[in-house]
């Protein structure tokens, strides 16, 4: 699988469109969406890049990360404040925790 237990939860909380959850014996647990149905879910996402990390290579932890970034408006010194990039260990993981954030970003402006 592409993402964790604990990640699908977080989807399902958010809200995700499909995303299903079973407390149903004998699999208990979420529905996974795929790559392209996390990238339909946001319309937002301006571009997914794996990029190279020297910090975490010095630490002896794993150097590559796939990014998820929300549209951006340059401002010559590089995103906005309202632009938010998430980090995962791969594209689908990156791109539900975009989700996750632009959900919880969108709650906390209603409330």
């Amino acid at each position: 699988t592409f993402m964790n237990h604990e990640l699908a939860e977080k989807l399902y909380k958010a809200g995700f469109p499909g995303i299903q959850c079973s407390e149903e014996s004998p699999t208990p647990g979420y529905t996974y969406p795929n790559l392209s149905e996390l990238i339909e879910a946001c319309p937002n996402l301006y571009r997914i890049e794996k990029d190279y990390n020297v910090h975490k290579d010095a630490k002896g932890l794993d150097p590559y990360s796939w990014f998820a970034v929300t549209t951006v408006t340059w401002t010559g010194f590089g995103m906005k404040p309202d632009d938010i990039r998430e980090e995962g260990k791969t594209p689908e993981e990156a791109i539900a925790r975009l989700f996750i954030q632009l959900h919880e970003k969108n709650a906390n402006k209603t409330n």
